[in-house]
């Protein structure tokens, strides 16, 4: 695929639905389908607020009404930056929010933001701190909350933590910190608790930094798998929850996931 000339230099922020979410410089945004090779122009950020954000994520394609993006800063302590801007609009929307919040049995702590990509889910966005607590953001009311009342999963040695949205509910994974095993929870309501995902039915995961996707799989073969953006033997990296290993798709051996290379 030809890499056309506005994309050069670009970042890669976001995607969902064959768009990308894209950034050029500290402040510039717009979305491209590398399909359609259409472009679709959002306001810049603001000059005072264009370095600050961590990760950016957006609710629907844009060629929706109802598209809205969302950025999250993880730079402050005390405090949250939140940025937010609906199709349509002229301006972002920013909100400078309060940050701190009280653990079961445990002294004021900050919500330290787990760089991937906020997953948007029920009308608002969604984000993991590094402990495992979820952070949701309102678009209706502009409003940040902290969900104290939710404990992180009961999980060792935590190497990396991913929020996705499957069939209208949020999940997390887990990976162990040796990659020895992976492990998926869903939130549950209105008990407001994780309980773990043994099996995802039909369903298929693709984990990564930059993007968190659920999809129907087009064969049974990929059902119930959870894929990443390494390589292992020159194949996608896959971890199965029914046999509990890895393995790629030209191999029936298992592998590692630190025997294997990022894309």
């Amino acid at each position: 695929m030809n890499i056309p000339e506005l994309l050069k230099g670009a970042t890669i922020c976001s995607s969902k639905g064959g768009w990308l979410l894209i950034s050029k410089g500290n402040k510039c945004f717009f979305f491209y389908n590398p399909f359609t090779r259409a472009t679709i122009q959002f306001p810049d950020l603001p000059d005072d607020k264009c370095v600050v954000y961590s990760v950016m994520s957006f609710s629907s394609v844009p060629t929706s009404s109802d598209c809205s993006v969302f950025a999250i800063s993880a730079f402050f302590t005390e405090e949250v930056l939140i940025l937010s801007i609906k199709r349509g609009d002229e301006s972002w929307t920013i909100n400078m929010l309060d940050n701190v919040y009280v653990p079961p049995n445990r002294k004021d702590v900050s919500f330290k933001l787990s760089l991937n990509n906020p997953v948007f889910c029920q009308g608002a966005f969604y984000c993991l701190d590094c402990n495992g607590t979820l952070g949701v953001y309102d678009l209706n009311g502009f409003s940040w909350e902290i969900l104290v009342k939710v404990p992180p999963p009961n999980c060792n040695f935590i190497y990396k933590r991913f929020l996705v949205e499957c069939g209208g509910e949020l999940l997390s994974v887990y990976l162990c910190n040796f990659g020895e095993w992976v492990r998926v929870f869903r939130l549950g309501m209105p008990e407001s608790v994780w309980m773990e995902v043994k099996h995802l039915g039909k369903h298929m995961l693709c984990i990564s930094t930059a993007s968190c996707i659920s999809a129907l799989a087009p064969n049974c073969r990929m059902e119930n798998k959870i894929y990443f953006p390494r390589l292992h033997n020159g194949e996608i990296l896959y971890y199965s929850l029914e046999t509990g290993t890895y393995n790629s798709l030209s191999s029936s051996s298992p592998a590692d996931f630190y025997d294997s290379q990022s894309t």
